[in-house]
């Protein structure tokens, strides 16, 4: 793995030089179609169309703020106005505290901010190179939130399937738990655009 002048993202070097243009070819179209198709069936993510337009959003596998589900939810419709298809971007190859998450309390007349650590995970290589958290450390750390809060959570970490790595089991939750407001949303993983034929050129 090269690593690039931002600390925080690593990648191989012929991802740092490749960029896709807009238009995607029928070739890549069939391919990225396999690729989310399997992400499908391991991880019970949606599934992309071969025809049609790809409306496209996407960040890094954490327990992210309401705005990057705000993208999620305007991708929803936008695809569904365009009779178009959602595809989410999971920036795995990126370095951040993955198992963190930020949460509001109220501590007399303000509102503070608490991170919770729900899991230890390593914070110096990318998710993408880490193994899956013990899901039992998650759940311990659920007496933290309100119980409306833990209780949406606590289901989403019910029957996780068997992940490959960290960022496959973030992104398992991630997608139940948006799934009330966007439905099942096909997912491809920015370490999978090297399999694109327009990548190995």
């Amino acid at each position: 793995m090269a690593k690039a002048q931002d600390t925080r993202f690593y990648a191989d070097p012929l991802m740092i030089h490749w960029h896709p243009s807009g238009a995607v070819s029928a070739l890549d179209r069939e391919v990225l179609v396999d690729i989310v198709d399997s992400n499908a069936i391991h991880l019970g993510t949606g599934r992309l169309d071969v025809d049609g337009p790809i409306i496209a959003t996407g960040h890094q596998a954490w327990f992210w703020h309401p705005g990057i589900l705000a993208k999620d939810m305007a991708m929803a419709q936008s695809a569904s106005y365009h009779n178009g298809h959602m595809l989410h971007l999971v920036v795995d190859h990126d370095v951040h505290p993955a198992m963190q998450m930020p949460i509001p309390i109220q501590n007399h007349d303000a509102m503070v901010g608490k991170v919770i650590q729900l899991a230890k995970v390593r914070e110096d290589i990318p998710i993408a190179s880490q193994e899956p958290v013990d899901i039992k450390q998650v759940q311990d750390n659920l007496w933290y939130l309100k119980q409306e809060q833990s209780a949406s959570l606590g289901k989403a970490l019910v029957d996780i399937p068997d992940c490959c790595n960290l960022a496959q089991q973030i992104t398992v939750i991630l997608t139940r738990l948006m799934k009330q407001w966007v439905g099942d949303v096909p997912v491809l993983y920015s370490t999978q655009l090297m399999q694109l034929p327009t990548a190995k050129r």
